[in-house]
């Protein structure tokens, strides 16, 4: 004989199995764990493609690495895939969360670490105001 359950164990129950199915179907972000310091991090995540995705849909996430915090935004990419593009600025741990009026695509938060740059890899270039040289 199978026991009864009351009303709320049913609907804790209910909301436990809903949660779990959520969390199983939700398609993961498709990120490096890994990059240099000045190349670029790019985080991929599936969204709707419905509609017209170029408008429709914002996208924006921020970095964080301990003190400094920077933004960026996200694009649609095509076939229901949105992309967000960043350049750390600093070695160190990575955190990032997501910003979007749609649900798919918001609060999705990952991390990754900014390595130190390869012998090759110079940093990012600056224009001068001036072409003079100094002696």
């Amino acid at each position: 004989m199978v026991p009864r359950l009351s009303l709320p164990a049913r609907l804790r129950l209910v909301c436990l199995a809903l949660v779990a199915l959520r969390l199983t179907t939700a398609a993961p972000a498709s990120a490096p764990s890994t990059v240099e310091q000045w190349t670029v991090f790019e985080l991929a995540l599936p969204g709707p493609a419905d509609g017209n995705p170029l408008v429709d849909v914002t996208l924006s996430a921020t970095f964080i690495c301990g003190v400094t915090k920077a933004g960026a935004t996200g694009f649609y990419d095509g076939d229901g895939v949105y992309r967000v593009r960043f350049m750390p600025t600093q070695q160190g741990a990575w955190r990032y969360e997501t910003r979007s009026n749609r649900d798919e695509l918001n609060a999705r938060t990952g991390q990754f670490t900014a390595a130190g740059p390869s012998p090759d890899n110079r940093g990012t270039t600056t224009c001068s105001r001036t072409l003079r040289r100094r002696s």
